[in-house]
């Protein structure tokens, strides 16, 4: 199986591609299989690149490295496709997704890779957009849609990211 890893670089705090390329060489040297990176350069491109992958016809697991909407972006451009399967390398504010997950430690660790069992996931199609773990409307979704005004002011990653934006909305 090949193994490429699709990188937001805006997710997060600070630029993590540094880090997913250490982890993808740490995971190519553990599994003895080729891991390849790329970089989006903006919003939708991870999109493309997901699809591109799943025109191969071959055996590829997606990592979408970021946070929800870079995990949302990833599964919507593989979701026609039988030979991918997508996990996430959580590298976003608040990863929502993986805290689904007795372990959500351990989808930063790359031994937990290397004998993993796949699963099928359900998707919500709303207004023709999927939707991977949630769908907010109204007051959630606009403090999740201004959050990006937040977190990468000193001491306002994550949680912190969220409050503020709550008690602005407020």
């Amino acid at each position: 199986m090949e193994h490429l890893f699709l990188v937001n670089p805006a997710a997060g705090k600070e630029d993590a591609t540094p880090a997913v390329k250490q982890f993808s060489a740490l995971l190519s040297q553990s599994l003895g299989e080729p891991c390849q990176v790329q970089i989006s350069r903006g919003p939708g491109e991870l999109t493309q690149l997901a699809r591109a992958a799943g025109e191969t016809g071959r055996p590829i697991r997606l990592y979408a490295c970021g946070g929800d909407g870079t995990l949302n972006e990833v599964v919507t451009g593989a979701v026609d496709y039988e030979n991918l399967s997508i996990t996430c390398l959580p590298m976003g504010s608040g990863n929502d997704f993986i805290k689904q997950f007795p372990n959500p430690a351990a989808f930063s660790e790359p031994a937990a890779y290397c004998n993993v069992t796949e699963k099928r996931l359900d998707l919500m199609e709303v207004c023709g957009s999927l939707a991977v773990n949630v769908c907010s409307v109204g007051f959630d979704a606009r403090i999740g849609t201004q959050i990006d005004r937040y977190r990468r002011i000193p001491l306002l990653s994550g949680p912190r990211a969220y409050w503020v934006s709550v008690l602005v909305n407020l």
